[in-house]
């Protein structure tokens, strides 16, 4: 955690106002109860705006990345920015579609895991666009043995939208989810 406590306190039930009470009966259960949602939930027009955006990426019809890959990336992405939040909650995610303790494992360690040609290319752009915010041509073409122009493209967004997400949940201080466990590589990246 970059933060050991929010520096944007998430809007408990008795806070909410019109605006965000709207926004919170759009969300399912689960959601409405994420520490993520209920800071952004603060600027009720900016949470709006997001959720079109990853209400899209979280798709499992519009976004064409498979389920596996696309938890791949936002692991990857997340481990990457350093993200105790989102890593955290979707290490469970990931196990769900189908990722092994050892395949996370290797997504945070960056370890000698015998990942496949598909599943090195897709690290391979998560880290080039964490590191350089460009995919290279060799990425490109090795990921395109496996992938259509239209799962290029959600590839790429999925990377882009949690980078984003993870750097917000690290400025705002979001803190870990009730039930959650962080890892202790992500615990106390911040000073106290």
């Amino acid at each position: 955690m970059r933060l050991n406590k929010a520096r944007i306190t998430p809007v408990s039930n008795g806070e909410l106002s019109e605006s965000q009470s709207s926004i919170m009966q759009n969300l399912n259960e689960a959601a409405r109860n994420l520490n993520l949602f209920r800071t952004t939930l603060s600027c009720p027009e900016s949470m709006e705006a997001m959720l079109g955006w990853s209400n899209y990426i979280g798709s499992k019809k519009a976004n064409d990345v498979p389920w596996r890959d696309k938890e791949i990336i936002v692991l990857r992405t997340s481990y990457m920015c350093k993200s105790g939040y989102e890593w955290s909650l979707h290490v469970f995610l990931g196990e769900s579609a189908g990722l092994s303790k050892d395949e996370i494992a290797s997504l945070r360690d960056g370890n000698d895991h015998d990942w496949d040609e598909k599943d090195a290319a897709i690290i391979a752009l998560c880290d080039e666009l964490a590191r350089d915010y460009f995919v290279s041509d060799e990425t490109w073409q090795a990921l395109s043995k496996y992938y259509n122009e239209k799962q290029m493209m959600d590839a790429v967004y999925t990377a882009a939208h949690y980078g984003m997400v993870s750097k917000f949940a690290n400025s705002f201080g979001v803190q870990i989810d009730k039930g959650i466990q962080l890892h202790d590589s992500l615990r106390h990246i911040a000073s106290d």
